[in-house]
């Protein structure tokens, strides 16, 4: 993505990174944690869009921001650089219960386009 690379990401409950495992519920909050590395420096600013999808593909939640808030604009970071991107995402009190499939797209900022293939980040369990 216009020189940034994600190489991983941490995903749970607000409060239980020592126990990762702990499921979360509706109303809860899932903190998230992206990885980045800048492999050459940025030329544009990305905006981020995560999605909570369910089984038949609907769209159980949507948060759209920039990596760190827009705090720390993509432009700003310097090739070769680690960042750690947090993200905090509420979980509706109504949202079913099963298994549903977090996302990430990354656009330029403009929001143009997409820069690259939605990424499936993985299964978040609600109970």
């Amino acid at each position: 993505y216009d020189g940034v690379r994600l190489l991983g990401y941490d995903a749970f409950k607000l409060g239980y990174g020592h126990q990762p495992e702990t499921p979360l519920h509706p109303g809860d909050i899932l903190h998230l944690t992206l990885y980045w590395q800048a492999t050459q420096k940025p030329t544009r600013d990305l905006l981020l869009t995560l999605k909570l999808i369910d089984g038949s593909g609907r769209e159980l939640l949507v948060r759209r921001s920039q990596p760190c808030e827009g705090d720390y604009p993509t432009t700003r970071w310097e090739r070769g650089e680690l960042v750690r991107d947090q993200h905090y995402l509420f979980l509706p009190q109504n949202l079913p219960l099963g298994r549903h499939r977090l996302t990430l797209e990354v656009e330029d900022i403009a929001g143009d386009k997409p820069l690259g293939p939605t990424l499936e980040l993985g299964t978040i369990a609600i109970e």
